[in-house]
């Protein structure tokens, strides 16, 4: 059996190791998670290859590194662009509002994200405060993609024309990195700071949520979630 192509250093349950991972299941591209070896801990391993320190990294059977994970999830689903995760062929608008997407979702979500997870698994102190506006923040977010995703797409059923809600961010039928990354931002806040009474306010977020959470690549990846069991 040939060894895999790629080597991914994250600490376990890292949320910034998810996206790699899915885009990874849809281009099928072999990717090995590192674990502690008799060279150190992972946290050992990531600092003496990552060229900044931080993690995630993934390394080729040459040793080239590349770092973060949106570098990463990108790096991998150019891989197979057949599958559109990078918008369709040829396609600049696609491939700019999939960009705008993410680069958003870093400026919006990553860090609210990482800090009400934190809190809530005690990595750090909880601060009341800090919990809050991190909270609302995301659910600043929220309303931004509920905004978007209840907008009406145009599609064609023989000659009659239909107006859908949106399925996923960028491509009426098709899952791209866009859905992607935030999604796996999302999952931490969705099953550990947000009560069900908080996700019933973005019923098109939620639609659009679980449809990515149901297809196989994610649940290869993260398994089957429960929404909405706030630890606080």
């Amino acid at each position: 059996m040939a060894p895999p192509l790629y080597s991914l250093y994250s600490p376990p349950g890292s949320l910034f190791a998810f996206a790699p991972l899915v885009v990874s299941e849809y281009v099928g591209v072999s990717i090995e998670i590192a674990n502690s070896t008799t060279e150190g801990s992972i946290e050992q391993l990531i600092a003496s290859k990552s060229p900044t320190g931080k993690s995630p990294i993934l390394e080729t059977r040459k040793g080239q590194i590349i770092v973060s994970s949106q570098a990463i999830a990108r790096f991998i689903g150019n891989l197979r662009r057949d599958t559109e995760l990078m918008g369709a062929a040829g396609s600049l608008r696609d491939a700019t509002a999939i960009e705008d997407w993410t680069n958003w979702a870093s400026q919006e979500l990553e860090l609210p994200a990482c800090v009400s997870y934190y809190m809530v698994t005690e990595c750090i102190p909880f601060d009341e405060t800090s919990f809050t506006k991190a909270k609302n923040d995301i659910s600043h977010a929220l309303r931004v993609l509920e905004a978007h995703l209840q907008k009406e797409s145009s599609s064609s059923s023989s000659s009659i024309e239909k107006k859908l809600a949106r399925t996923y961010l960028v491509l009426p039928e098709q899952v791209t990195l866009a859905d992607i990354v935030i999604v796996c931002y999302l999952v931490y806040p969705f099953t550990l700071v947000f009560d069900e009474a908080d996700l019933e306010k973005f019923p098109n977020v939620m639609r659009w949520f679980r449809n990515c959470m149901q297809q196989p690549e994610f649940i290869s990846v993260m398994g089957t979630i429960e929404c909405g069991k706030s630890r606080r």
